[in-house]
């Protein structure tokens, strides 16, 4: 157990690029040796992907509905209208 939280860590720090020069060689060594690790980097690499596209698209969500609040809601008609007549200058 404590060792597959080492490779984990290890492939977390090599992906964050926060590995010494000597360190990164010698993980790069271990990633063409051991398939696992291998393996494990690609997974780890996927799943950081997916974190950042879910939260790009939580992003996106909460500013499609403050979008949405500020400008059609009429009790912010008149933020609307100076934040409108910024943008026409």
């Amino acid at each position: 157990m404590r060792t597959s939280l080492n490779k984990l860590f290890e492939t977390e720090q090599f992906l964050n690029k926060q590995l010494g020069p000597e360190d990164e060689l010698v993980f790069q060594a271990r990633l063409l040796v051991e398939a696992d690790l291998n393996e494990q980097m690609l997974w780890q690499q996927r799943t950081y992907s997916v974190v950042r596209a879910y939260g790009r698209m939580q992003l996106r969500d909460k500013l499609e509905r403050m979008h949405n609040q500020f400008m059609t809601a009429p009790e912010h008609t008149s933020f609307r209208n100076n934040i409108l007549q910024f943008f026409s200058r």
